[in-house]
């Protein structure tokens, strides 16, 4: 029960393919995801048999001490929601499903433990506050608390798991308390975590969502810490505009269970109910999300329709005013992968019928995707990756797949792409073009994905952006990497090319890649928050990089949005050039201000 010290809502490892095979007993999935309320839950299976094969599903649950299940969900070919209420609060409740065909049950899921209302009484604080930070003094502030229960304060350095408790408090009810730390090392950051000891239990809950960063005032992030006036100023004048869209080149939408999970590929994490929640902790409105053939484009698009997700696929121009009148995620449907359109003598009608379900950018190639010989004659795909030598790029089929996305106004995306498949991309194509997940080679020259000048700069001139990745592989040549190194990137591009052609990409988990697999190091951490984009926007807008309100929401998505609506819209690159630079100030490289 560990993941339940951490916030609500509950989420559960989201639904795996099942093979079903009628000479077969069935297997049976865990719930993809639980909802937890205060008096209950709700689960959801997916689509179980498209098949027909599985001819009964059911759900049980029991309060954990007692032997006795309940069922609350039957049915067949199962796609939607299953809720119990009415259930008693601070209890433990076990769950489980079982599917039958005719052959008989087959065995019973993975039993899910739901503690509904944390197994914590009402009133113990959700987050941590922050009062005054001096050069070696912070005060933490409990908000509130509960009577007859003792309130602990713990304390860590950077990513050491050994925590020091730094206060003790006991019965302080309703009326915020403080504990002061003195003794703080300047420009060290420090994490956080407040436990409550009931006689219901110990809850603990760490300092905000998402981020673990506190910073004496000498450190240059402190002016942008958590709580920062310069934070709050930021996120109130420009993420919270109505107008502003944050627009994330290339994500997937999992969720962490754990905010604060450090442990790489163990952190659990599930897709969110209520894909809008996303919005809200992130402010992301929208993302690509890659697929890799038809039938997973058909799986996610079925997915993100489904009404409570609260999701619009993304596939003209009138979608991106639903995603921002009426407050849904919007997602566009990206394909990543070495031959998605699986053969060459129909590559029209795949483009059609994947265009048809959804599809709005292609990836021209997938790092290691073409070239199978020395030989150019025996060459594959549409164009060499990042990491193919010799480099080609272009296939004579990739120029005629070129033409033909633009023919169907889908957007062309070299992310993963060699240096010549850049340029003649660039080249052949009548339309802007992007790489919504790369870096700069001049900033970070160790990872050959990382682009050329020459590369970015024949992107931006097709009228295209390029999205920065909070990676460290792609941030430095060090063992680690941060903030500092990621806002280098960004700045090096906008001097390359202007501010119109730079973006942010997070290229993983949606909230934040967990630190211990991102290799970020301490003042890097705030990449691997749910708030990272508000971190990197306070810290666009102070010096030493002074970013103007408008520059800023720009990267923070403005640029990508201006890309998408061009191409859908049917624009050349020229037209999409002559248009841009028709409303802006500045004067780049054979472009003037018409």
């Amino acid at each position: 029960m560990k993941m339940l010290k951490y916030s609500l809502p509950f989420l559960f490892s989201l639904l795996t393919l099942i093979s079903l095979c009628t000479a077969q007993t069935p297997t049976t999935t865990t719930p993809s995801f639980l909802n937890v309320t205060e008096d209950g839950f709700c689960i959801e299976f997916g689509w179980l048999s498209p098949t027909g094969t599985i001819t009964d599903l059911i759900a049980k649950f029991k309060e954990k001490s007692t032997n006795t299940f309940t069922t609350f969900c039957r049915g067949t070919q199962f796609n939607g929601l299953c809720c119990v209420n009415g259930l008693e609060k601070y209890h433990t409740y076990e769950v489980y499903a079982q599917t039958q065909n005719a052959n008989g049950w087959g065995p019973r899921s993975t039993y899910v433990e739901v503690c509904l209302g944390s197994c914590i009484p009402p009133g113990i604080p959700a987050t941590l506050q922050f009062g005054e930070i001096t050069t070696t003094t912070i005060l933490v502030i409990i908000p509130y608390g509960v009577e007859d229960a003792t309130h602990t304060v713990y304390m860590s350095t950077g990513h050491s798991e050994m925590y020091n408790a730094v206060c003790v408090l006991a019965n302080i009810g309703q009326t915020p308390s403080g504990c002061l730390v003195s003794n703080l090392i300047p420009g060290t950051k420090y994490r956080v975590y407040h436990s409550v000891s009931t006689v219901f239990g110990t809850s603990s809950t760490f300092d905000s969502p998402g981020v673990s960063a506190v910073y004496t005032k000498d450190h240059p992030n402190a002016l942008c810490g958590d709580n920062s006036v310069e934070l709050n100023n930021t996120i109130t004048d420009i993420l919270e505009q109505h107008d502003t869209l944050v627009v994330d080149g290339n994500a997937n939408y999992y969720i962490r269970h754990d905010p604060y999970c450090d442990k790489g590929s163990a952190c659990t994490r599930s897709v969110p109910a209520n894909m809008s929640s996303i919005t809200h902790k992130t402010y992301i409105a929208i993302t690509s999300i890659s697929v890799s053939s038809l039938l997973s484009l058909t799986t996610q698009v079925s997915l993100l329709q489904q009404p409570h997700r609260n999701a619009v696929v993304i596939r003209d121009l009138n979608d991106f005013d639903t995603v921002s009148n009426e407050g849904r995620f919007g997602v566009i449907m990206y394909s990543q992968s070495k031959f998605p359109l699986h053969g060459t003598l129909n590559y029209k009608a795949n483009i059609a019928d994947m265009f048809n379900k959804g599809l709005r950018i292609f990836s021209v190639s997938y790092s290691e995707c073409c070239t199978t010989s020395t030989s150019l004659d025996e060459r594959v795909g549409y164009g060499d990756g990042a990491i193919d030598h010799p480099d080609y790029g272009i296939t004579d089929l990739g120029t005629l797949v070129l033409q033909e996305l633009n023919e169907k106004r889908m957007i062309i995306d070299v992310s993963h792409s060699s240096r010549y498949t850049v340029l003649q991309a660039a080249d052949i194509s009548i339309q802007p073009i992007i790489a919504n997940h790369l870096n700069a080679r001049n900033v970070s020259f160790s990872n050959n994905r990382n682009a050329y000048d020459n590369e970015i700069k024949a992107i931006a001139d097709t009228g295209g952006v390029i999205g920065i990745m909070p990676l460290d592989r792609f941030l430095s040549d060090a063992a680690t990497a941060n903030i500092d190194d990621f806002l280098l990137h960004i700045d090096y591009v906008r001097q390359l090319t202007g501010i119109d052609h730079v973006g942010v990409s997070t290229d993983a988990y949606i909230d934040g890649q967990p630190s211990a697999q991102s290799g970020l190091d301490d003042s890097g951490l705030y990449l691997s928050s749910s708030k990272r984009w508000s971190y990197v926007a306070c810290r666009l807008r102070s010096p030493p990089y002074s970013y103007s309100g408008n520059d800023v929401r720009k990267v923070l998505g403005g640029n990508f949005l201006r890309v998408y609506k061009d191409v859908f819209s049917g624009l050349t690159k020229e037209e999409s050039m002559a248009k841009l630079y028709k409303t802006c100030t500045c004067k780049r490289r054979g472009y003037r201000r018409l």
